[in-house]
């Protein structure tokens, strides 16, 4: 769990590649309140050695806004996604996000 200690995309980054290198664990990824924004979303769909392994993903009050809610709809909709559980409170993704993802 590492809510509110601010890491950002970069450090969001580095600790998700770090989780998976080597290891083909499910986890539980807890990035609330850390600062990332859609290009950690757009990153990690990109790379599917990371997204198959998480199984549980809280991005609470992050400022993922309304750009991110394709990319994540896109990552939700890979073969490759894992995801059985992503919560979104306070990503300020507006109604129209919301709308794009849960499509």
């Amino acid at each position: 769990m590492l809510g509110e200690t601010g890491i950002g995309v970069d450090g969001a980054l580095i600790l998700t590649e770090s989780l998976f290198n080597g290891t083909e664990d499910l986890v539980k990824l807890d990035l609330s309140y850390c600062g990332v924004t859609f290009i950690y979303v757009l990153k990690l769909s990109t790379d599917s050695s990371m997204i198959c392994g998480i199984l549980e993903l809280n991005l609470s009050g992050n400022p993922i806004m309304q750009e991110g809610s394709n990319v994540l709809s896109s990552m939700l909709s890979n073969s490759h996604c894992c995801l059985k559980v992503l919560v979104l409170q306070r990503c300020e993704l507006g109604v129209a996000g919301v709308l794009r993802i849960s499509r």
